[in-house]
């Protein structure tokens, strides 16, 4: 049986609406310049189709942000509870490359931008200043998925080229975690950024 909605939860639901249709409406207003003059109707539509875009292309970047942490964290978990249970002596690595996911969070990992190359479907990765440098740990992630085919489901995992990009991230860098996952020279001027917990480091020697 479905309960009743109550007349608290009707006037929060009926003024967001009309929150977010006031928000339209005055985002859809002319913008005055600086030189007093006012956008023309085309500029206003160019604006508005522009923001819908970027709002898009942002959407899509969270979704294949997100998607990136939980497949890391599935796969490390996975394997260290795996490992551990056989005893195997890297059990640890994994724990720790759980450890270092988990502790990341979906906002920890790098954001891609979708381009083409030669009618070939590309993602620019960009660059993270403030976090420390994990290319090689989450490779060792990102390639164990592809190794251990038996344990791994690669259905509808399209293998796309990413190319590091020079361009820094425009996402502002996430405060509050541990102090070993930020960059060095980016700390010493960011002192307040980490937390006071303690993760301790673990330098992983690959083996070919």
């Amino acid at each position: 049986m479905t309960q009743a909605r109550s007349n608290e939860y009707w006037e929060i639901a009926i003024k967001d609406k009309f929150s977010r249709i006031k928000s339209k409406l005055l985002s859809a207003k002319p913008h005055v310049f600086d030189d007093t003059s006012m956008e023309t109707e085309e500029e206003v539509v160019e604006r508005l189709i522009k923001g819908k875009e970027e709002r898009s292309r942002k959407g899509r970047r969270d979704e294949r942000r997100l998607n990136k942490y939980r497949r890391r964290l599935g796969i490390t978990q996975t394997l260290a509870e795996l490992k551990a249970e056989r005893g195997d002596d890297d059990a640890s690595v994994w724990k720790f490359l759980f450890d270092l996911v988990s502790a990341l969070g979906s906002d920890g990992m790098s954001s891609d931008e979708s381009g083409d190359k030669d009618m070939e479907t590309v993602f620019h990765t960009h660059v993270m200043p403030w976090r420390r440098d994990l290319k090689k740990d989450l490779n060792i992630i990102d390639v164990q998925r592809l190794q251990e085919k038996n344990i791994f489901s690669t259905k509808g995992a399209k293998v796309t080229r990413r190319i590091r990009s020079g361009t820094p991230l425009a996402r502002g860098p996430i405060v509050g975690l541990p102090q070993s996952l930020y960059d060095p020279e980016w700390l010493a001027g960011n002192l307040g950024a980490p937390s006071g917990e303690t993760f301790r480091w673990m330098h992983i020697i690959v083996q070919h």
